[in-house]
């Protein structure tokens, strides 16, 4: 959760936050790593450093956004568990930023993947350096 709303939750008045729910503890737990993020986000300089942030709970089915999100991440999980890359080459062009955290061959944070670099492939994810 820190990782994701690292720097961002400042950056506008509100935000809606939407999960996929997955029981009542997992979003009680969810709306508190939010609130420490948001702590850790006002030290960053902003313009909204109390922005109201409406968190929500959804059965991916009744939210699009949820949808798509749960195919990317589905294609990500077929490249990494099966070596299969076509279903993230059909996303590819539409992809931001890919942030593979176990994969310190370039950072010790991490490796991004952007649009800018060739796309993650099959190939691509045996070479990267993961250590335990």
């Amino acid at each position: 959760m820190r990782r994701l709303f690292d720097k961002k939750l400042h950056t506008r008045s509100a935000l809606d936050v939407v999960f996929a729910s997955r029981g009542k503890a997992r979003t009680q737990a969810l709306r508190a790593h939010q609130l420490k993020a948001q702590a850790a986000s006002r030290k960053a300089a902003g313009t909204y450093p109390d922005a109201a942030i409406h968190v929500r709970a959804m059965p991916s089915h009744q939210h699009a956004g949820l949808q798509v999100a749960d195919y990317c991440l589905w294609a990500l999980q077929r490249l990494f568990a099966k070596g299969e890359d076509r279903f993230l080459s059909l996303i590819w062009p539409k992809v931001g930023l890919i942030v593979d955290a176990d994969d310190t061959s370039e950072k010790p944070y991490g490796t991004y993947h952007t649009r800018k670099r060739p796309p993650l492939s099959a190939q691509k994810i045996k070479n990267r350096k993961v250590e335990d």
